[in-house]
């Protein structure tokens, strides 16, 4: 059986590279993040799925746009109907 030989060398930029990579990873599995930051992330990703989904499909759906952006739908009188309010 020969010995390996790969075809490449590690140069000095890729080994700052994977420092630079391996510090980042790091810090994150040392931060700890509060249960209600958690919650509110989630959360939005799933306003920001649903919307990019129907969008996806070809549909425009302005309250999960809004609601994307500004935190809250819209108070205009045709949302309010559709809303049932």
């Amino acid at each position: 059986m020969s010995a390996f030989n790969p075809k490449f060398t590690i140069t000095n930029r890729m080994t700052a590279a994977i420092t630079h990579i391996e510090r980042a990873r790091g810090f994150l599995e040392a931060a700890t993040l509060s249960d209600d930051w958690v919650r509110n992330m989630g959360n939005k990703a799933l306003i920001k799925e649903a919307h990019h989904t129907t969008h996806i499909e070809g549909s425009v759906n302005k309250i999960t746009l809004c609601i994307c952006c500004f935190g809250k739908a819209p108070e205009s009188d045709s949302f309010r109907f559709a809303r049932g309010r």
